[in-house]
């Protein structure tokens, strides 16, 4: 059996199958086209700027920063600590606390260190809202302000934990997120020189140090720490300044 293949019926498929792929090159043109103007020229979310966690300088600057407060316990001698070491620190400090010791948060201030915000219920913010976290910012910057008559710049996530929404509250409300360089896990309450150890061992010109002086705890071996780690800081030639301080240091200001 012989089969005939009509001329006319295979150019006809082979005009069809070239047309097809035509049109299917054009369609994926078009698509790309589309992805490209989307990737590039409609408007992006912002990038979320991450905490500073440190301060790039050569000089020998370090910040030493206390959560939780303020606290009539120990945020009194943590204070008289600092002021006899010619030391400023930055309080990061819970609007439930100020409200309740407005005059401990105005002595922070008058001793010259620097008052941050730290929230106002101490709330885990991995899991908040943006709505949740901006609220309890704004409420621990009305009673800090309200109490000192200074406006916190600076912010601390309770527990160091945080998701985009609350990075996004945080960059809203106008405040620079803070982190640490070095923890020295006071909250587990070591010894004294155990914490002392952390600190010194870890510390570099920029480095911003993590310590509590409330927080329902007791704080006196954190305060017994501080003794211990002043003068050794001092006798190596730092300079014990504020977080905004040494980010303006850092920037030549």
């Amino acid at each position: 059996m012989i089969l005939r293949i009509n001329p006319l019926s295979w150019g006809v498929r082979s005009v069809l199958i070239v047309i097809g792929l035509r049109t299917l090159s054009l369609t994926l043109v078009l698509v790309a086209a589309s992805l490209l103007v989307i990737f590039f020229l409609l408007p992006r979310p912002p990038t979320l700027s991450a905490p500073v966690t440190h301060v790039s300088t050569t000089s020998k600057l370090v910040a030493l920063t206390f959560d939780d407060g303020p606290d009539p316990r120990y945020t009194p001698q943590i204070l008289a600590t600092l002021a006899r070491n010619q030391a400023q620190a930055t309080f990061f400090l819970l609007g439930s606390m100020v409200d309740k010791y407005p005059q401990l948060a105005q002595r922070i201030v008058a001793q010259g260190n620097e008052v941050a915000n730290h929230g106002f219920r101490h709330l885990n913010c991995r899991n908040c809202s943006s709505t949740v976290t901006r609220q309890d910012i704004e409420s621990a910057q009305a009673a800090i302000q309200q109490a000192t008559g200074v406006k916190p710049t600076l912010f601390r996530y309770p527990y160091g934990k945080y998701n985009a929404s609350s990075l996004r509250a945080v960059e809203q409300a106008g405040l620079t997120p803070i982190q640490w360089t070095v923890d020295s896990f006071d909250w587990r309450r070591p010894p004294p020189g155990t914490i002392a150890n952390r600190v010194l061992s870890q510390v570099k010109p920029g480095s911003i140090v993590l310590l509590h002086d409330g927080g329902g705890s007791n704080r006196a071996n954190t305060v017994a720490a501080l003794e211990l780690i002043l003068p050794v800081l001092k006798k190596e030639g730092y300079r014990m300044v504020t977080v905004s301080r040494m980010l303006q240091m850092s920037q030549g200001g």
